[in-house]
């Protein structure tokens, strides 16, 4: 491959996107939780957040991959 016909690019891998996602999600759904129902479900959010949180701190250290694009 010549560098003048391809250039490589970083993109987020499959389990890269699924992670992070699912964190944030996870993020979401115990905002989302205390927002609706207050301190009832303070201790299960905490919870649920602390997970999301974890996996969405892995799913952005997980490296990219390269991808070569044609220009």
């Amino acid at each position: 491959m010549r560098t003048k016909q391809f250039k490589k690019d970083k993109i987020w891998g499959t389990g890269k996107q699924a992670t992070f996602g699912l964190g944030c999600f996870l993020i979401f759904t115990a905002g989302f939780g205390l927002w609706n129902e207050g301190l009832a479900v303070l201790g299960v959010a905490l919870k649920i957040g602390g997970v999301g949180a974890v996996l969405a701190v892995i799913g952005a250290l997980i490296p990219p991959k390269d991808q070569y694009t044609q220009r």
